[in-house]
């Protein structure tokens, strides 16, 4: 994303790649991070039981 600080851009690929280690229905890409984070109902719930380890 243009004009995006650099550090937020780098927490926000790291958030991404460790989402993408939870298993989920599917999996977001950035772009579906930046639109819509989760989808489904059973992804949002199983993101919300690992939040604190995908935001440190």
């Amino acid at each position: 994303m243009p004009g995006l600080d650099a550090t937020l851009r780098a927490h926000l690929v790291a958030f991404v790649q460790r989402l993408r280690t939870l298993e989920l229905r599917k999996s977001p890409s950035i772009s579906e991070t930046l639109n819509v984070l989760l989808k489904y109902e059973s992804d949002i719930e199983a993101t919300a039981r690992q939040i604190e380890t995908l935001v440190r």
